[in-house]
């Protein structure tokens, strides 16, 4: 009015006003229950005069998301609220224009009718109705059976079927709690379990062994299935998997078995697949030889007698022997210094148990090591007719005196010879970890120009058991200097990674690399999570810190130990299935603040949470939210619902006494209450 007067005093009059073009100009339609619907108004000038105005509603369920307007062509959005009404309630009033053509009142008309779900409910005239719904569709029937509309369906109205629901909800997950309810009502069996073969024997393993177990799944419906394993040489990557795992009912179940958890005589173990309904136990017998086979996990492998106190004392100091060769082949510390003390530890070996022909030849090398010569000839001396007699049984000692003896004697022709004879043993596949050191030595610059050749080599070596940690330095190595030839990720890589977390000699691209491939992995193993952690702690990547918590979640991590990791990942931002899921399952009881804002709006929408981890986090709700945020009205109806329903079903805890307090009043206790 004050812009009009203005004009008038300065002469201005208009004589003409907008003529306007309303549409729709009749407002009669159906509108859907249970949610929110945004319509608009198209206002135009029919003359060219701009137009100005302002919008209202006279219902409040009609709100009006654009209250101002102007120009000649104006579009003049509202929002219907349709939530907690009925289908077949109205919604009647008009729209206010006042606008610089006048005032104007347009009359609306909004029929309630069922929303995509209510339209689904409708049909649900019979309980088998539901179970056919769910037998084409488990997913949607387990969305449907969390609608707080679920029981308007029409066979709901049934007393005994009702109850069954109320005892079912909130109990498990959601498909699992579709899955009870039908069986309960007698329309489908469970899904059945089975194996082909439930009992397996293995012979003597000289190296891990990978085999799989075929599972069949009869039946429809849903099958959560939870694996463990009894038994040291076991290995699995998956510990949990559903009915979806599965392909035209049949599943591939992979294990390992490792020579490194065997022991004399028999080993027994098994593996036992377990359903809400039945479990199915595989047993896995190894026949072991009697005594362990000599290992090749180390650079010589000593005799140490037969007397027990011997025994040890040899042991300790041949331990501390390869612990100083391990600094010196890395190049840690001082050579000179370490070479002495190795030759200090072999000597103390000898002193303890005599003179046998390993030792000979590890004094032979360390003397050669040192520059004393003549005493290292001495030493060769004295094992050189044990070791070429018994060259067929041991080629690895064999290759080793070879090697010592030509860097004493060099002799190009028989140096050709020494590299050519160590790859041919590589080649037909021994797997003594003396012939590979030998051969890396004899063929350095074969070894330079083709680090992936080297690499499969390794391992090979791997395979047939040979799982020292001077290999595993090799094969580190080559993936630090080339990360790319890290394609896949299996025991092998993850062993060499550990070594290197270990020392701390895995570099920031090398471990990005094996974080991204440990994502994708279909089985993880729990070891490589360890590996991961280790890896982050060394470079703290977002990428190792979303492939970490993505392996924790698949395998189910749930402690309270594991909640800096998910804590960690929502403050990196980073966006995860089931984050906030995890982050909630292993909340420390000691945590004294509000849940984070993402978490909480998360929440407030329908999740699949059982009533322990939502006690969780409404009682956390009640104790640090402000009671007059939008977000705590929000949750209100929930939280008020799922209180009464706990203290109906006679339930206590310090979580559901803070609820209690909050949501149930003095005059909300009657007599059942």
């Amino acid at each position: 009015m004050r812009e009009r007067i203005n004009r008038l005093a300065k002469g201005i009059i208009e004589m003409e006003t907008p003529s306007l073009q309303i549409q729709p100009a009749n407002i009669h339609t159906e509108v859907m229950a249970g949610g929110l619907e945004k319509k608009e108004l198209y206002i135009t000038s029919q003359n060219g005069l701009h137009i100005k105005g302002l919008a209202y509603s006279s219902n409040p369920r009609v709100r009006m998301a654009t209250a101002s307007f102007g120009g000649l062509r104006n579009h003049v959005n509202y929002e219907i609220d349709c939530e907690y009404l009925e289908p077949g309630d109205v919604i009647e009033g008009v729209f206010c224009l006042v606008t610089n053509s006048g005032e104007i009142e347009l009359p609306y008309h909004f029929t309630v009718e069922p929303g995509p779900s209510g339209q689904t409910l409708q049909k649900l005239k019979e309980p088998k109705d539901f179970a056919n719904l769910a037998r084409q569709d488990f997913e949607t029937a387990a969305r449907i059976f969390e609608y707080r509309d679920f029981t308007q369906a029409p066979f709901m109205q049934d007393r005994k079927i009702r109850c069954l629901y109320d005892g079912l909800l909130g109990r498990g997950g959601r498909y699992g709690q579709v899955e009870q309810f039908l069986i309960a009502l007698g329309l489908k069996n469970p899904v059945e379990l089975t194996v082909e073969t439930q009992n397996r024997e293995f012979p003597y393993l000289e190296r891990t062994v990978t085999d799989t177990i075929r599972l069949r799944r009869s039946g429809w419906g849903y099958l959560p299935v939870t694996v463990s394993a009894d038994g040291s040489f076991l290995q699995m990557g998956q510990k949990n998997f559903t009915s979806d795992d599965f392909q035209n009912g049949v599943l591939d179940f992979p294990y390992q078995l490792s020579p490194g958890g065997l022991h004399g005589g028999k080993n027994f173990g098994s593996i036992t697949f377990e359903t809400p309904s039945a479990s199915v136990t595989v047993r896995i017998t190894v026949n072991e030889k009697d005594g362990r086979p000599e290992k090749n996990s180390e650079l010589v492998t000593a005799d140490y007698g037969d007397n027990g106190q011997t025994r040890f004392v040899a042991h300790d100091h041949f331990t501390r022997y390869l612990s100083l060769r391990l600094q010196y082949e890395n190049g840690e510390g001082n050579a000179d210094t370490l070479k002495k003390q190795m030759l200090q530890e072999v000597e103390h070996v000898r002193l303890v148990q005599g003179r046998s022909t390993r030792i000979s030849l590890m004094e032979a090398e360390l003397y050669l090591l040192t520059g004393k010569k003549e005493r290292a000839r001495e030493c060769l001396a004295e094992c050189r007719d044990e070791i070429l007699k018994g060259r067929a049984e041991r080629p690895d000692l064999y290759c080793l005196y070879e090697y010592v003896y030509l860097k004493l004697e060099p002799d190009r022709e028989r140096w050709a010879s020494l590299g050519r004879l160590t790859r041919k043993y590589l080649e037909d596949g021994r797997g003594e970890f003396l012939i590979f050191h030998v051969f890396t030595r004899c063929e350095e610059k074969y070894c330079f120009e083709n680090p992936g050749e080297l690499l499969n080599k390794i391992r090979m070596l791997y395979l047939k058991g040979c799982h020292s940690p001077f290999l595993y330095r090799h094969a580190l190595e080559i993936f630090n200097d080339a990360p790319q030839l890290l394609i896949a990720i299996s025991a092998f890589e993850v062993q060499v990674l550990h070594f290197g977390v270990k020392r701390a000699e895995v570099r920031e691209e090398l471990a990005v690399r094996f974080a991204k491939l440990a994502a994708t992995s279909r089985y993880p193993q729990p070891f490589t999570i360890y590996v991961l952690r280790r890896l982050y702690e060394k470079h703290p990547e977002r990428e190792i810190l979303e492939s970490l918590c993505g392996l924790m979640i698949r395998s189910d991590y749930r402690r309270e130990a594991d909640f800096p990791w998910y804590e960690k990942a929502l403050s990196e931002g980073i966006s995860l299935t089931r984050l906030y899921e995890y982050f909630l399952y292993s909340l420390p009881a000691s945590y004294d603040h509000l849940l984070p804002a993402e978490v909480l709006r998360y929440f407030s929408y329908d999740h699949d949470l059982d009533q322990k981890n939502r006690a969780v986090l409404y009682a956390n709700i009640v104790r640090y939210m402000k009671p007059d945020s939008q977000l705590y009205k929000d949750y209100q109806r929930t939280m008020g619902a799922f209180a009464a329903e706990q203290v109906l079903a006679s339930r206590i805890g310090p979580e559901l006494a803070q609820i209690y307090d909050a949501m149930i009043y003095p005059d909300m206790v009657d007599e059942p209450v």
